[in-house]
């Protein structure tokens, strides 16, 4: 099967290599792929930003790769074809990239077919998990890794649409680019798509010492249903048991015994820290993130999740109301043997679920063009410092003060004890206007307990009361994000970075509950 670009205008085909369509003159980067003899029961994929197509199962869900390629793979994940593409600057044999390729998979022998030599390979390997094919061509150009491989129970046959896949691999016309670069300060650069825009800031520290995180976000079109959110945000996990639930018929003695078990969680939460039963992703996704998503994005639903053999990378793909999905990267990063360990996204894109085979690719070809400047980290790392040893010095002149202050108020007080007596009726009648005030505010307060009694449980749960103030509902989000825009009918998107939103984008305002 060949297949062929043809230009959307006059629907002529343009060949390789030629800039625009010789009939009518429209650019080439206006091409679109066509494959009219694609065979039933499949389906074309295109990849717009590495410049290439071929065609896979119809059926078969196409999952962008952390590398250069794509992953089809069977909705029960019984089977998978995957394809990478490789660089020309690979000093690598043939056999080296299939052996490097098992060696992701423990357990698992393989065995080189007849035919092979250094620049083709086809292994077949075998396995307690997988079992399947390793193909690999190498050409001046770069080359191609091909996997075609499935559970032992899988009885359906990989051989033919493997060969498909190979079969119709063709070029296309890559997306058009340019490079953007972080205006303010020069904090980092990336590739952008011609007609994309970007927005970016510098998101304070959480301390007046501490680095300032870089953040962007990416539009494809002004509605800002599909966009790029590249903002980390992470939190301290502590191992421990999940909080104990009041079982029915609780008594005073269990509620007390409860309560005790459960007054580790309250210290944690207070230090900003989640307690999860097991360390990792998968439990994290489990015991916080997913109920957390439930909360902050009402009516989503978890369509999978993956870690890509690493259990510290994961991705995790929500549908939301309005027929979109998101797809979020989650990371864990240890710290030490302290029992505790980070765990948070770094990015996360959104798009209709019809459009996200056709923008996932161009997601994650943006992520990977994202260059920090050095630079701009060391400059940084040094304003940091600058600004902690200022801020000690300033702590010790105010220490130094204090102690002055402090020894003369002692020797005042020392050469005044004579007339104590007076200043004790003075302090007592103080007092007791004071306490007079107290129960004058308390009286007050009396109206508005409700209003106090959720603020309360709002600050333990670590969350906010959010309103629209355009339809009047009220959302309960969490209290560490500082802006909520809701972009649809029950889809709410938070940044900590101020920056632009769409125009159909309406911001939520905080909700004291009156």
């Amino acid at each position: 099967m060949i297949l062929k670009s043809f230009c959307q205008h006059c629907q002529s085909e343009v060949l390789s290599g030629q800039s625009s369509c010789q009939r009518c003159g429209a650019p080439s980067a206006s091409t679109i792929l066509r494959a009219p003899d694609i065979e039933p029961g499949y389906e074309l994929y295109q990849n717009a930003w590495r410049g290439f197509a071929t065609v896979f199962p119809q059926g078969w869900d196409p999952i962008v790769s952390e590398g250069a390629g794509v992953i089809f793979q069977t909705p029960d994940l019984s089977a998978q074809l995957e394809l990478v593409l490789l660089s020309p600057q690979t000093m690598m044999d043939a056999s080296q990239h299939a052996a490097m390729y098992l060696a992701t998979l423990p357990d698992h022998h393989g065995e080189i077919l007849d035919g092979s030599n250094e620049q083709y390979l086809r292994a077949a390997f075998e396995g307690p998990q997988w079992r399947g094919v390793i193909s690999v061509h190498l050409t001046n150009g770069g080359g191609t890794l091909a996997i075609a491989r499935s559970r032992p129970d899988y009885q359906g046959d990989l051989e033919a649409p493997f060969s498909k896949m190979l079969a119709s691999l063709s070029p296309i016309t890559p997306l058009m680019r340019q490079p953007w670069n972080e205006p303010s300060e020069g904090a980092f650069k990336l590739e952008l798509p011609v007609g994309w825009s970007c927005q970016s800031a510098l998101l304070p520290p959480p301390t007046p010492t501490g680095v300032r995180q870089p953040v962007a976000r990416l539009l494809a079109e002004p509605t800002g249903q599909i966009f790029l959110s590249i903002e980390p945000e992470y939190r301290t996990f502590v191992h421990g048991e999940l909080p104990r639930q009041a079982p029915e018929g609780e008594g005073l003695f269990g509620m007390l015994g409860r309560w005790a078990s459960n007054a580790g969680h309250g210290m944690a939460q207070a230090m900003g820290e989640i307690v999860c039963p097991f360390r990792g992703l998968g439990p994290a996704v489990e015991s916080f993130f997913w109920p957390h998503w439930q909360q902050a994005l009402p009516g989503c639903q978890m369509l999978s999740y993956r870690d890509y053999g690493k259990p510290d990378i994961a991705d995790v793909r929500l549908g939301l109301p309005g027929d979109l999905i998101r797809v979020v990267r989650l990371r864990g990063i240890p710290l030490g043997n302290s029992g505790r360990w980070m765990g948070g996204h770094s990015y996360f894109y959104q798009a209709p679920a019809a459009l996200m085979p056709k923008f996932e690719p161009i997601f994650l070809g943006v992520i990977k063009s994202v260059v920090n400047s050095p630079a701009w980290s060391q400059n940084e790392q040094t304003r940091s410092s600058v600004m902690f040893g200022s801020q000690m010095n300033h702590q010790n002149q105010l220490n130094n003060q204090w102690m002055a202050v402090n020894n003369q108020l002692h020797a005042e007080r020392m050469g005044n004890i004579s007339a104590m007596g007076q200043a004790n009726t003075q302090i007592h009648q103080n007092n007791m206007a004071i306490g007079d005030m107290q129960m004058q505010g308390w009286q007050s307060s009396a109206s508005t307990f409700n209003t106090m009694q959720r603020q309360n449980v709002n600050g333990i749960n670590e969350r906010d009361d959010f309103i629209n103030p355009n339809t009047g509902a009220v959302h309960n989000l969490s209290h560490h994000v500082q802006n909520y825009w809701e972009a649809g009918q029950n889809v709410i998107v938070g940044s900590n970075a101020q920056l632009q939103p769409p125009p159909n984008w309406t911001p939520l305002q905080r909700w004291d509950g009156r």
